[in-house]
């Protein structure tokens, strides 16, 4: 267990002395969300919080209107840069 710790403790500061690291923010109140946006017409789902949501929207879509069978898919997932202290 002391090792983990000490080698998790050396990537800190070898992290640091790179400078700053972009990282994924994980919270509850920065969760991904999810976008799909029909080819042919450009609609979208809107942003959605789960990929199932924005799926779900797009068979909705796909079969309003048949000759729509392709997507494009937008997934945003919030980053937070630490670390480097400023240039």
């Amino acid at each position: 267990m002391a090792c983990g710790r000490a080698r998790a403790a050396t990537q800190r500061v070898r992290r640091a002395a790179r400078g700053p690291v972009l990282q994924r923010l994980r919270t509850e109140e920065t969760p991904a969300v999810f976008e799909l946006q029909c080819v042919r017409r450009l609609e979208t789902s809107s942003l959605r919080d789960s990929l199932a949501a924005a799926q779900a929207w797009a068979l909705r879509h796909a079969g309003r209107e048949p000759a729509h069978p392709q997507f494009s898919e937008l997934a945003r997932r919030y980053r937070v840069v630490t670390g480097g202290g400023g240039p």
